[in-house]
Order: C-alpha cells, then sequence, then structure tokens
C-alpha cells in the first residue's frame, strides 16, 4: 500500500475543502428527504397468504449424516441447531441465539408421527444480525424443509405461507399435540415498532411430511 503525504495545516486553504465537505452534506439531505428507503429498512416484507393440498408432494433427499437436534431449509442453505422451548406466560419462548431455533415441547414431539411440530426463531436481532428464519417470508410452496431429533431424519415440503397480527395471536392448530403430522415455522415480520422494538406481525409457514431419501 502507498503512503500518503503528511497533510498539510499550517497556511493551506481551506475554502475547497468547506465546499466539498458542504456539497456531501447537502447530498446526504437530499437523499434522507426524498427516498424514505432509510425508514422502513428494518421492516420484513410479509408474504402472501397461499395454501395448496399436501398431496401428491415428491421426496427430499437428505445427506445421511444430517446432525440431530437440527433444522436446514436447503433452498436458502440455512442450517441451525434446535433447542427445546416452552410457552412462558401468554409468549412461546425461543432462543436469544438467532443462528438457533427452538421447538415447542407442547405440541408435537421433534421425533414424533403426530401433531404439529411448531418451530420458532427471531427473524433478526441487534448485534447479531438476520436469524436464520429471517427469510422464510421468501420461500415458495413446494420448497423442503429437513428436521431431525434424536432418531431419523424428517422431510417436509411447503403447502402455505401467511402472516398474523400479533395483537391477533397465532392460530392454535399450530400448538397441537395430536393429529395429522405437520410442521410450522414462525417468525417476526411486518412493520417494526421502533418504540417497543417489536414487530407487529408472525410469519408462519407451514409445511407437510414427505418420504426421505437419503443420500452419501
Amino acid at each position: 500500500m502507498s503512503h500518503l503525504p503528511t497533510p498539510r495545516v499550517k497556511g493551506q486553504r481551506l475554502e475547497p475543502l468547506f465546499f466539498t465537505v458542504l456539497a456531501i452534506v447537502g447530498f446526504a439531505v437530499v437523499v434522507y428527504v426524498f427516498f424514505p428507503w432509510h425508514r422502513s429498512s428494518a421492516d420484513v416484507p410479509l408474504p402472501k397468504t397461499v395454501s395448496v393440498p399436501a398431496k401428491n408432494l415428491p421426496p427430499v433427499e437428505v445427506p445421511a449424516d444430517f446432525a440431530r437436534n437440527t433444522m436446514a431449509i436447503p433452498g436458502q442453505q440455512a442450517t441451525a441447531p434446535i433447542d427445546a422451548e416452552t410457552v412462558v406466560g401468554d409468549e412461546l419462548s425461543i432462543p436469544g441465539d438467532v443462528k438457533r431455533v427452538g421447538y415447542y415441547t407442547g405440541g408435537g414431539a421433534l421425533d414424533g408421527k403426530v401433531g404439529e411440530l411448531l418451530i420458532a426463531g427471531h427473524v433478526n436481532y441487534s448485534g447479531q444480525g438476520t436469524g436464520v428464519l429471517g427469510r422464510i417470508g421468501f420461500l415458495h410452496v413446494g420448497d423442503a424443509i429437513i428436521t431431525r431429533g434424536q432418531g431419523g431424519p424428517q422431510a417436509w415440503r411447503i403447502t402455505g405461507l401467511t402472516s398474523y397480527l400479533k395483537a391477533e395471536g397465532l392460530p392454535s392448530t399450530i400448538f397441537r399435540a395430536t393429529g395429522a403430522r405437520g410442521l410450522a415455522l414462525v417468525t417476526c415480520g411486518g412493520t417494526l415498532d421502533r418504540q417497543a422494538h417489536s414487530y407487529l406481525s408472525n410469519i408462519v409457514v407451514t409445511a407437510a411430511p414427505v418420504k426421505v431419501i437419503l443420500r452419501g
């Protein structure tokens, strides 16, 4: 790297520098006022609600060495350890680390065959960046998800995307421990309430179980 000469201070003309700084500041003000992208940069887009029948869904190839207690979204190259979580008060507790997710122990079991496996995580967090579930609102029907507890891996295909205002709560169907087997991924989204430091909505992605094809 070349060395810059030591700047001269004494006796140097400052007018060009002053007007250059003034021009930069003026440009920044114009951009701030007339291009309001900065005002919603922390908001998280909500997915368009879509739902399809859980029929004729293709199998998912899963690596034979897929790790235990892990979730993966292959299409987003996202992988995360899964922690056991419960409901505290009226809220589902989730790991503080945005690179981890939690499953609700009161619903369908991680290695179960019935009930809804509910997995939740942070969309993002100050100082940590985007969470492993931070982009689930951009998934599509048919995309694959893989989960594994202490047993063998389970595979899923997405059948629905939607969102709910937090003030209205989440549907009870995603908390059930019985009935048809299903998967629900949940994270925050929508408009950020900057005073409360919380998003106003929840993004919910639902999926149905499909056949696993082990590879490798």
